[in-house]
């Protein structure tokens, strides 16, 4: 695998230092909760009502759960250990601050992160949703067959693997399975920064992702599959949109760097107005 270049560093080091900034890595709290919903940076970027739509329904489950908006610190891993073990050390001294003993979790990554360096208990939300869907259910008559596609992050995590179709099949949602999925699923081409890395290689695996199927509509449960599905003309939507009703079929919008930025302080604007 190619290293990174040096634009690469900078723009990873960036992000991380900002992420981690008191601007836009921040833990929104009502009072002392010992819970707390990590979004990850995917989707606090991709959309602020998604976000705040999830916070809330899992206030009304947890009425003092905080808001948290750092990021997992994966990205540093791939500039070095150092920095890794500098960013994780930060976050598991930030959540230990505010006293934080539980985070529920939507992000593979994150997920997958946070299990290798700290003694937090994580929780999918994926479990939560299958056994306690929003009341009010769409209808999808006469919607396209959506391929769902599993993470590679997930491709061992039978448990989230389960609990993704048993929401699906409750929604009545259509969907069909890939040749290759679950423990075979084949990456959107993002993994360990590939796409930063290797461009090209980034591509062609993306490209055979894709192919795996005629059909380009695809559903998924990783903001970052989403965004590079979509990059390429595919229809493609997180299951959160299905669940909470916020993307009708895929709107296939193409978040730019600066609405992403734009967005995280947008979303601790209005969860400021929630908690106070």
């Amino acid at each position: 695998m190619k290293k990174l270049s040096l634009a690469a560093k900078i723009n990873i080091g960036i992000q991380q230092k900002l992420s981690f900034s008191r601007l836009f890595g921040r833990i929104c709290q009502s009072g002392q909760s010992s819970i707390g919903f990590f979004p990850g940076c995917s989707m606090s970027e991709y959309d602020v009502d998604l976000t705040l739509a999830v916070y809330r329904y899992l206030q009304d489950m947890f009425p003092d759960i905080s808001l948290v908006t750092l990021c997992c610190a994966e990205p540093s891993r791939t500039l070095s250990t150092k920095k890794y073990q500098q960013y994780t050390g930060l976050l598991k001294q930030r959540l230990d601050d505010a006293g934080i003993k539980k985070l529920i979790v939507c992000c593979p990554n994150c997920q997958k992160n946070f299990t290798a360096f700290t003694d937090i208990e994580i929780i999918p939300l994926w479990e939560i949703l299958a056994h306690n869907l929003p009341p009010q259910k769409p209808c999808y008559q006469g919607y396209p067959s959506f391929m769902l596609h599993d993470p590679c992050p997930c491709r061992h995590d039978t448990k989230t693997q389960d609990n993704i179709r048993n929401i699906l099949d409750q929604l009545s949602f259509p969907y069909q399975e890939y040749q290759h999925t679950r423990n075979k699923t084949i990456c959107c081409g993002k993994k360990d920064m590939l796409m930063i890395r290797d461009p090209q290689a980034s591509k062609q695996i993306l490209s055979n992702s894709i192919n795996r199927s005629d059909n380009k509509h695809i559903i998924s449960y990783c903001f970052s599959c989403i965004a590079s599905f979509r990059s390429v003309g595919c229809t493609a939507i997180h299951i959160l949109e299905v669940i909470f009703f916020a993307n009708n079929g895929g709107d296939n919008v193409k978040r730019s760097l600066i609405r992403a930025w734009l967005n995280r302080l947008l979303l601790l604007k209005r969860v400021k107005n929630i908690l106070s």
